[in-house]
């Protein structure tokens, strides 16, 4: 748990849990091949709902030809959002998820139970980290989205270049990230100069944002509900999921519906 004084004053932008279906609904009205060019292994789907959701609009375009992953228009005279710089108009953002072994960990086991066979007996081991290391050596990752979007979208004083990294815990699993501020102990990724943002999902319900401008960490929170809201079985994000899912007519499931349990040793 990270030293309670540190997290005193950091910045937050919150939003309401119900906007995540919202944006679940808008991504659903793109057209059909778009929505289905979201891959579900890599977390895509995950950061257009949250960056919808944020931003208040779904994107114009989602890549299916080697673009960028996620491109927004921000229309003129639209009230400014909280995460985006005022002026912006296009809002690009590339979208990456932290390396490890567990999706293609899961992909077995997949493939294990659809040929009828026991998947009983195999494991995954990883070592735990902090947030602050995982962030640290996905560094290269990080200068590699950039270069990509250096190389598709021209600078501009009205274009936002912006990285999405998403974090499964089982390819990455930070041990710091209970409390639901994390700015403060997070490293500084101001050597990516060339981007406005970096996004970081540690999913399923965590989220921060590197701000180049403020030159430090905005935390977002998503969760936010009315003493009168119906709670899900399941956190708002893997809710959301769901939602998009159906409305794909997506059968294969996602690496990013799971829940931790721990059980008591004998």
């Amino acid at each position: 748990m990270a030293d309670i004084d540190k997290l005193v004053g950091a910045p937050v932008v919150a939003i309401w849990h119900r906007t995540l279906a919202w944006a679940v609904d808008e991504l659903a009205k793109l057209e059909r091949n778009q929505v289905m060019g979201l891959k579900v292994r890599s977390g895509e789907h995950l950061a257009a709902i949250l960056t919808t959701a944020f931003l208040r609009i779904a994107p114009v375009q989602i890549d299916t030809r080697g673009g960028v992953d996620l491109l927004f228009r921000i229309p003129e005279g639209r009230p400014g959002s909280k995460v985006i710089s005022p002026g912006i108009r296009t809002a690009a953002f590339e979208v990456k998820s932290a390396r490890g072994r567990f999706r293609e960990f899961e992909s077995e086991l997949n493939r294990i139970h659809g040929a009828g066979r026991s998947a009983i007996g195999r494991n995954l081991k990883l070592r735990t980290q902090s947030a602050h290391e995982i962030l640290t050596n996905s560094r290269d990752l990080l200068e590699s989205a950039q270069a990509s979007l250096i190389a598709k979208i021209a600078a501009s004083s009205e274009t936002s270049r912006n990285i999405f990294l998403v974090v499964h815990p089982f390819d990455a699993l930070a041990v710091d990230i209970q409390h639901p501020v994390l700015g403060p102990v997070l490293p500084d990724l101001g050597y990516l100069c060339e981007v406005d943002s970096v996004w970081v999902l540690w999913a399923p319900d965590r989220l921060a944002m590197w701000s180049t401008k403020e030159q430090g960490w905005i935390d977002l929170l998503f969760g936010g509900m009315n003493e009168d809201d119906e709670i899900s079985d399941l956190p708002p994000l893997q809710d959301a999921e769901v939602r998009f899912l159906n409305a794909r007519g997506d059968k294969d499931g996602s690496p990013y519906l799971f829940k931790i349990s721990t059980a008591k040793s004998p």
